[in-house]
């Protein structure tokens, strides 16, 4: 066969490559006993990443690399959309259900893989300077760096949604995300990235019969690996002895939301003030509803205030309700304090990230005009606003910080509510839209890295599931499947100490993007000097 015929069939076998290497990736943020996939998966992308010739290479063809390798990660991520369909509590037509669903599942990844795409051409603009041949660890640590910045990126903007990271893949075992209570979830990337370079740079020795350097490089990767087991293993073994400790409960209505908006007969109240008797026969003092489990606004409802009250004489219990509230011009997601004597606090948390298309809709009268069933897809006629702070929620027992829903999977927001002062998190979510779908675990996986992050205990109350309480390591110590009536109970600690990454914040981000500058410039130089003495 000619050269000029075997070349298509090379470049084909080349994007099939990258195409199953992201899908493989990303397979463990869906399927999480298979987490180990998720360490060597990167790692043939990334040896023929190290091995591409830097004059036969264009910055295009890199671009196109990681256009393959990140679309199929993310449609990996992002499938249980495809689950979703036919949209019913939508009232879409099947077609506009169809529609939306492939858009969903198809245009999240692309319009993720546009941005995450340059982490290949920023390799082929060092590998074209020489710098992977003359400093392989550097460029070990170089496409490292990379990669967090990548998903530091997916946080940024409305249209960021940090799903998929590496680290979500790891809760299905979590001696391997303890190291977040470090550096953040961004540094488990960051080390996984590397073993797989590693294991690509011990390949390429390998190949080129250097078998002490493939060995080191093998050996280098193993020795990352085990490190980060150890201190996770060592982390998750050492005794926890809080001073005091409280038996919370997150309610589980199991109530869609579409139907809390029908409740003439008051079967929603009923069914909260029922499960929050329960679990206070059974010892809780703290006690947590999801998202907007009853919608109205408390304030111009006679009906609600009376039914606070008897739900406060009954339980005796501090309970974080939470409510739609407007303040005349704008309609907020919110949180507050029942207390047992009646009175709902005044410290109101709003929630600070709203989900684009289900509580607002971003470029309006664009989508309107390109895709209006997209504009469509909230349930709430007034778009929401979003909060601004903290409003850390004093109770009896100490200082809460309160997220909803979308909140969760920014590990900011987590983190500036510690900093402020919070003991505890609790998360209220609405999940119902995900009922049935790997989308649930997904959710609930992102709790678990808060926790450790923070080394905070963490309640998490869904309407339909996942309700969970999780403790400082992640660890679900209690928990209430999907579409099931119940609640989750268990003791907790208000934690006032503070971890690394609670103190230090994305600094790690930071200093990639700062590694990341230097190798840039340092390339540049190098390569002028070798022009020069030529």
């Amino acid at each position: 066969m000619e050269k000029s015929e075997k070349k298509p069939i090379r470049t084909l076998l080349r994007f099939l490559l990258y195409c199953a290497c992201g899908a493989l990736s990303a397979l463990p943020i869906a399927v999480p006993s298979l987490w180990a996939i998720g360490w060597v998966a990167p790692a043939p992308v990334l040896f023929r990443e190290l091995c591409e010739k830097r004059d036969k290479d264009s910055y295009p063809r890199a671009y196109l690399r990681g256009m393959s390798f990140f679309w199929f990660f993310g449609v990996v991520v992002f499938y249980w959309f495809s689950e979703l369909y036919p949209l019913d509590f939508l009232g879409f037509s099947k077609t506009e259900a169809l529609l939306t669903v492939i858009l969903a599942t198809c245009g999240i990844p692309l319009l993720q893989s546009i941005v995450s795409s340059f982490v290949f051409v920023f390799l082929a603009f060092a590998r074209k300077r020489g710098f992977f041949e003359k400093h392989p660890l550097l460029s070990a640590l170089f496409i490292s760096a990379l990669w967090v910045l990548s998903e530091y990126a997916h946080t940024l903007t409305w249209a960021g949604v940090p799903w998929g990271r590496f680290a979500v893949g790891q809760t299905g075992f979590l001696p391997l995300v303890q190291s977040a209570s470090l550096f953040g979830s961004y540094f488990i990337t960051f080390i996984m990235v590397f073993v797989s370079c590693l294991l690509a740079l011990s390949a390429r020795e390998l190949l080129s019969k250097e078998r002490k350097r493939a060995a080191l490089y093998a050996s280098a990767a193993l020795l990352v690996f085990i490190s980060d087991l150890t201190f996770g293993a060592v982390k998750m073994a050492l005794p926890e002895d809080p001073d005091e400790s409280v038996t919370v409960a997150a309610i589980q209505g199991n109530i869609r939301f579409e139907d809390k908006w029908d409740d003439k007969e008051g079967h929603t109240m009923e069914v909260y003030r029922t499960l929050s008797r329960k679990a206070s026969e059974n010892g809780a003092r703290l006690i947590l509803w999801p998202e907007t489990a009853i919608p109205y606004d408390y304030r111009f409802n006679y009906r609600m205030n009376e039914f606070y009250g008897l739900l406060s004489d009954e339980t005796e219990c501090e309970i974080i309700v939470t409510s739609f509230e407007s303040d005349g011009k704008r309609l907020y997601n919110t949180a507050r304090l029942l207390s047992p004597d009646g009175t709902v606090g005044d410290t109101v948390y709003k929630k600070r990230h709203l989900v684009p298309f289900g509580e607002y809709t971003p470029l309006e009268d664009l989508i309107k005009t390109v895709f209006p069933p997209l504009a469509q897809m909230s349930a709430i006629e007034v778009p929401l606003s979003p909060g601004e702070g903290t409003e850390i929620i004093e109770t009896e027992n100490g200082k809460v910080g309160c997220l909803i829903c979308f909140d969760s999977i920014y590990e900011n927001l987590c983190i500036e509510s510690v900093r402020d002062g919070a003991a505890l998190i609790c998360i209220s979510t609405n999940d119902s839209w995900f009922s049935g779908s790997t989308a649930l675990r997904q959710h609930n996986a992102q709790a678990q890295l808060r926790a450790v992050e923070s080394s905070r205990y963490v309640v998490r109350s869904a309407n339909t599931g996942i309700s969970s309480v999780i403790d400082p390591d992640g660890r679900i110590l209690d928990s209430v499947g999907d579409s099931t009536e119940g609640y989750a109970t268990a003791d907790v600690a208000f934690i006032e100490s503070r971890t690394l990454y609670s103190l230090t914040g994305n600094l790690f981000v930071g200093l990639s993007f700062a590694y990341s500058c230097f190798v840039a410039v340092f390339s540049i130089i190098e390569n002028k000097k070798r022009e020069i003495k030529k």
